[in-house]
């Protein structure tokens, strides 16, 4: 904004157009909703002179609000043992995050014995794929048995990481801790 002049400095009003204001000079504004918004900035110098600038910005999806982790049930393990991974998937959001895919490729050292989950399992070879929607403020946790083979050596490291992606997610793909056994 040009014009006015003000010995004390100025006063701003910004209207974010979805029913926020703020009196800050300098201010930054997330926007809870996708839509179109006009944001407008006023200026009052110290004689009430007010000049005004507009801008019609959109808001585009957003990426969820998720977390997305991967754990062991153990930190060492002999060949021929069983492990426990979980993975657990929570949705912050207020609207449920659909077309979940969740994938993990065991390593050749690991054995599937079984898996629980709320979502639908899929396994083709070492691939072990979970699809489904995860609802607002919900959360989704696949349980993981497998069978270290006997033919590990003791002292192998075997690592094993999962990755997660939603239609929500503008093709973004989160990948999980790898986890050590």
């Amino acid at each position: 904004i040009t014009g006015g002049s003000s010995p004390t400095g100025f006063t701003y009003r910004w209207d974010f157009g979805d029913g926020t204001i703020s009196t800050q000079e300098n201010v930054q504004h997330i926007y809870n909703n996708i839509g179109t918004y006009k944001v407008t900035l006023y200026a009052t110098d110290s004689c009430q002179t007010t000049k005004s600038t507009s801008q019609t910005i959109t808001v585009e999806n957003q990426l969820p609000q998720i977390s997305f982790h991967k754990s062991v049930d153990k930190s060492s393990a002999k060949p021929n043992e069983i492990l426990s991974y979980t993975l657990l998937i929570k949705n912050n959001e207020s609207t449920p995050i659909t077309s979940v895919k969740l994938t993990d490729e065991l390593p050749s050292s690991l054995i599937l014995i079984s898996q629980q989950s709320p979502l639908s399992f899929v396994q083709q070879g070492n691939l072990l794929t979970w699809t489904g929607t995860i609802s607002a403020g919900g959360q989704a946790s696949v349980v993981i048995s497998v069978r270290i083979r006997p033919d590990v050596k003791t002292g192998d490291r075997i690592e094993n990481r999962a990755r997660f992606t939603a239609d929500q997610m503008n093709g973004k793909t989160v990948t999980s801790n790898t986890v050590e056994t």
